[in-house]
């Protein structure tokens, strides 16, 4: 299911966003993993930034097939590693095989999002396609659980100087010059662990080097789609670090079903909850302006729904 707010005006959501200014062009190579120093995309004064390993010791690595350009159709190949370095299967995921995974794929302008079911390969690889709309970084997140029968992790990953042990592999997102992915956010910003469970692990590419707009942190709970308005009201003060409900209704009513994704600025960290009679229990891990997506089923369809919501401190 795809976004984008383009589309915003007709949403009537009103979000001022500071005119983006084109960069150069990246993308992904396996050679030395470059992270590490100052990359330079700011988005409300922060970096972009990819999160620790998470602590079982599994990994994420989004790999482009090809050059990723805006407007055209790419291809991803994610592929889940486990403490050993090694692909994981279909079997390592809990629920039935391959099915135990979603992935949401997002600019770090929280503007252009899609969302997959796709299924893990024997292999330990996923195939993606999408088509970015704007020439930014684009945040890849996976949230899966594991069966009880995954290895347990020897430790973490090495992260001195910043790298990500990818397969026992040096991994890079080569420019084709000296341009390493700052990676000065990892201490507290990695949002692993998920409140059902389930672990979340996310990685980048690159459809260039566009700097993401400002995302003004004033809150926008009412939006129109699909001919029907929407409502997000938050129970209580929202704080990071500290469980909140939020309430979806749907022209005056309590939605039945829905499904929230929020993202903080630059898609740093992530929240997913379903709704259980028409609330969300979520906990955001830092505070800040965070935008969120609600998918909504309505007549066989799914409709994507953003709200923007300031935490707390």
């Amino acid at each position: 299911m795809r976004f984008s707010l383009v589309s915003l005006a007709a949403l009537c959501l009103g979000l001022g966003a500071v005119p983006a200014v084109a960069a150069q062009e990246h993308g992904h190579a396996h050679d030395d993993h470059a992270h590490g120093g100052d990359h330079g995309h700011a988005q409300g004064g922060h970096d972009h930034a990819a999160p620790d390993a998470h602590p079982s010791g599994v990994n994420l690595d989004a790999e482009p097939v090809g050059a990723v350009h805006p407007g055209e159709p790419a291809e991803l190949t994610l592929t889940v590693t486990g403490p050993d370095g090694e692909p994981l299967g279909p079997d390592a995921l809990a629920g039935e095989a391959g099915h135990g995974l979603n992935v949401f794929v997002v600019d770090e302008g929280l503007e252009d999002f899609e969302h997959f079911h796709p299924e893990l390969g024997a292999d330990g690889r996923i195939s993606i396609r999408f088509t970015p709309e704007y020439a930014r970084i684009y945040r890849v997140w996976a949230d899966l659980a594991l069966a009880d029968t995954m290895p347990a992790a020897g430790g973490h990953d090495d992260h001195a100087d910043g790298g990500h042990a990818h397969g026992g592999e040096s991994h890079a997102h080569d420019v084709g010059h000296d341009h390493p992915y700052d990676e000065s956010h990892n201490e507290g910003d990695a949002d692993h662990h998920s409140d059902d469970g389930s672990i979340r692990l996310s990685d980048w590419v690159a459809a260039g080097e566009e700097a993401a707009p400002y995302l003004a942190p004033v809150n926008t709970l009412d939006a129109q789609a699909g001919g029907l308005a929407f409502s997000l009201e938050p129970h209580g003060e929202v704080t990071a670090g500290e469980r909140v409900a939020l309430t979806l209704t749907i022209d005056g009513q309590a939605a039945e079903r829905a499904h929230l994704i929020g993202f903080a600025s630059g898609a740093r960290s992530m929240v997913e909850a379903a709704a259980e009679a028409g609330r969300f229990e979520v906990r955001f891990s830092e505070p800040g302006v965070h935008r969120l997506f609600v998918l909504v089923p309505v007549e066989g369809d799914e409709l994507t729904v953003p709200f923007t919501l300031n935490v707390g401190g």
